[in-house]
């Protein structure tokens, strides 16, 4: 008979304070996050003596985000064991079996196969680890089917689950893992949702050789592991975890392995987020996931004693941020119980739509930059965002400033707008553009409507926007941007306008910039952005009507794209608005051509603050006679001057067209 373990589990003991806690009214938020927890799941212990793997784990982290008023913020999801054709999706019916037989253990059997377990595979098992596994399984797949559902209004989720699963195989439990409960929860996804297109992101310290096994041939899913590696010498051991292991067949290129070589000082917030900077987004941007999952092991963070790291949980909660720009789904792990908590707290705040916090100035290691360097070697031959050259090392690593990077805020309206706005990406296939894929958006009448609107920005480049005003927060900035989309959004709908979305941020940024010679600038290559773009978009769609909306950095392009194609622009462009804050000049056309000069400023609406340097000097008067209408505003912060110069911009409309 197989004896009770109800007696040895983990203790459910809730005090006053965590019960205040618990009844204290619930935040708003705009975010509808779910989250998955039993106690269930702590009747899973080692009989045998203590354990990294314990239960007091979960506990820890329940006990952490009920103290910060987290869990009433967020919704409960329903929690159950996984089915044998769900766990058959990844793992063979002889595993099913096995891991069901741990139900009949004795006492005696217990010990005797920890004694084996814990020498060759690193696991412990008992009668309860059946149900635990299969609950911890479950609860993955209910994470993520909840966010992937149309049917759902859930967002983003967090599953606080154990045993932990990224190192099942399908034909064995190893590492404290009994099933992959990430890639199970993947495949129950894309059977039974429209989603079919996954990213799993994999921080946890150890390589998660048992998620990268399931997708190996699989282009659609994307598994990213950043693990420590050692040359193969730390768990799981082997070569599997290198950065030359990419996928076979179909799947070559899919498997990204960002595989850390020790040093004595550990890995920290700035080496992670260096490598998200040039490897994991533009990666994962690039391939443009309907749903991410994260295999959020906790063992990097300051304090755990197995991944002996100092990633803090800022540096998570930066993580998850840039991550929440895609799509959302979560998954729990760590060994160290106030590491693991603070950790998944900070996680947990930014699903629930709060901003990370600030890190202090820090760069990456020389070990880092060289890592990066030799996973860019490999993967550039599979992603067009990837250029070695772009990281190459230097004689002194990259320092990091305090704020996030730019890209975050761009990324993050990308996906509003896809997802609030339904806009779809539009094809950049121009070698030279690369930085620019998928930055345009359109709506669904763009080739087809009689006016079409093209709104040219560079929203989320915090340098352009927060320099004209006193500082304020990233999520006021964040706001500001997605309110200003918001109005954009409404009028061209009321209107029943088509519509193109170009971002010209990318040449910008960390991922454009060290791209361009002396001769690309940054306007410059947006020119030839939007060039292409007239070349192959612009020119075959039936808009009559073609209106160039242009704010902060996009102004230069869509000025400095009409003579470059002027037999198509002159015949069809309607209006040439600019709304232009403090760090910009008006842009005008080339100098030489009167015919363009006058056509030009019989179409040219301009927006400026007030006391914009443009109007203060009698030697503008010519200048801004050029500019047909100038509207001036009395408001310096350049999102804002957009908001509310649009009933300028419909008014002046009203007459063009």
């Amino acid at each position: 008979m197989a004896s009770s373990s109800s007696s040895h589990a983990v203790p459910m003991e809730v005090d006053d304070e965590l019960l205040q806690a618990l009844s204290r009214p619930n935040r708003t938020t705009d975010i509808a996050v779910g989250w998955v927890f039993s106690t269930e799941m702590t009747k899973h212990f080692c009989a045998t003596g203590y354990h990294d793997e314990r239960p007091e784990r979960i506990i820890e982290i329940y006990r952490t985000l009920a103290h910060a008023r987290l869990i009433p913020r967020m919704e409960a999801l329903p929690i159950r064991e996984a089915t044998e054709q769900e766990i058959l999706l990844v793992h063979t019916m002889s595993h099913w079996k096995k891991i069901l037989g741990y139900r009949d253990l004795t006492d005696q059997a217990t010990v005797d196969s920890n004694l084996y377990f814990a020498d060759e595979l690193s696991v412990y098992v008992m009668s309860a680890t059946t149900h635990a596994s299969l609950l911890s399984c479950g609860g993955a797949i209910e994470a993520c089917v909840a966010v992937a559902s149309p049917q759902s209004n859930i967002q983003r989720s967090f599953a606080n689950i154990r045993p932990p699963g990224h190192h099942a195989v399908p034909d064995e439990h190893m590492g404290f893992c009994f099933f992959c409960n990430a890639a199970v929860a993947a495949r129950v996804v894309q059977q039974t949702t429209p989603v079919k297109r996954i990213l799993i992101v994999d921080w946890d310290i150890h390589h998660g050789n048992g998620t990268q096994t399931a997708f190996y041939d699989d282009p659609s899913v994307l598994y990213i592991s950043l693990h420590r590696y050692e040359d193969g010498t730390f768990y799981p051991t082997g070569d599997f975890g290198a950065a030359t292991s990419c996928g076979e067949d179909a799947g070559l290129g899919f498997s990204v392995n960002i595989p850390w070589d020790w040093d004595e000082e550990g890995k920290t917030d700035y080496d992670y987020i260096y490598a998200f900077r040039k490897i994991v987004m533009p990666i994962a941007v690039e391939f443009d996931p309907e749903l991410v999952i994260i295999s959020s092991g906790f063992d990097a963070a300051e304090g755990d004693p197995l991944g002996e790291c100092h990633v803090t949980p800022a540096g998570y909660a930066h993580m998850t941020y840039m991550l929440c720009a895609l799509a959302g789904g979560h998954v729990a792990g760590g060994y160290d119980l106030e590491a693991i908590a603070k950790s998944s707290q900070a996680v947990v705040q930014v699903l629930l739509g709060e901003m990370p916090p600030a890190l202090p100035a820090g760069g990456p290691s020389a070990e880092t930059v060289e890592t990066i360097y030799e996973v860019s070697l490999v993967q550039e031959k599979y992603w067009r965002s990837i250029r070695s050259a772009d990281v190459m090392p230097v004689d002194s690593p990259t320092r990091m400033k305090q704020e996030v990077p730019s890209n975050i805020l761009q990324w993050h309206r990308q996906y509003y707008m896809r997802d609030i706005h339904k806009l779809t990406h539009q094809p950049v296939e121009l070698p030279v553009l690369d930085p620019f894929r998928g930055l345009v958006l359109a709506n669904a009448t763009f080739m087809t409507a009689k006016t079409l609107i093209v709104f040219v920005h560079g929203f989320g480049d915090l340098r352009e926007d927060w320099d004209a005003a006193p500082r304020q927060d990233l999520q006021g900035q964040l706001d500001d941007i997605l309110q200003a989309s918001d109005n954009v959004m409404r009028w061209v709908n009321d209107a029943g306008y088509g519509y193109m979305d170009v971002n010209v941020l990318a040449w910008n940024s960390e991922l454009g910039h060290t791209r361009m010679t002396k001769l690309q600038s940054p306007e410059e290559n947006a020119k030839k952005l939007l060039i292409h773009l007239w070349d192959n978009l612009l020119t075959p769609c039936a808009a009559h009507n073609i209106v160039l909306l242009g704010h902060g950095s996009g102004c230069y392009p869509i000025v400095k794209s009409l003579t470059a194609r002027w037999n198509r622009t002159s015949t069809r462009v309607r209006a040439v608005i600019q709304v232009v804050g403090h760090e910009h000049q008006p842009e005008v056309p080339d100098q030489g051509e009167q015919i363009v000069h006058k056509w030009y400023s019989d179409r040219s609406l301009l927006v400026v603050p007030t006391m914009h340097r443009c109007l203060l000097s009698s030697a503008n008067e010519v200048y801004l006679r050029r500019h047909g209408q100038v509207s001036e505003i009395d408001e310096v912060q350049p999102v804002r001057l957009l908001r509310r110069g649009l009933s300028v911009v419909r008014d002046f409309l009203e007459i063009q067209l």
